[in-house]
């Protein structure tokens, strides 16, 4: 799985979002690197690894950018498909209402 967040506060994701996402993916499996692969060490692909691509905004996305999204194949959620994910799962939620601290403890006990 190869994946990327945005966080916009006045403007939307789009295509070239999309783009650079798929196309870094695919110039990372040809090894095709401008900085000899500093900025993405770790993403070692074969030629025949399978990939899923992943794309999370806080924000929202254009309707040219869910035309290529379903396209392309990319799994995606807007802000408030994430919310929703993160509600229906209990994450950051306590009593029933939303708690930043519980949210934050969460992160940082997955963010391993």
């Amino acid at each position: 799985m190869v994946g990327q967040a945005k966080h916009y506060q006045k403007t939307k994701v789009s295509t070239p979002d999309l783009r650079e996402l798929v196309g870094s993916v695919q110039l990372a499996r040809a090894k095709a690197f401008a900085d000899d692969g500093r900025a993405l060490q770790g993403l070692d692909l074969r030629a025949c690894d399978p990939v899923f691509y992943l794309f999370f905004t806080t924000g929202t996305i254009t309707l040219d950018g869910y035309k290529l999204l379903k396209a392309s194949g990319v799994v995606s959620m807007d802000g408030a498909q994430l919310a929703a994910f993160l509600a229906d799962n209990d994450i950051g939620i306590t009593d029933g209402d939303f708690d930043e601290s519980a949210a934050k403890s969460w992160i940082n006990i997955h963010d391993q």
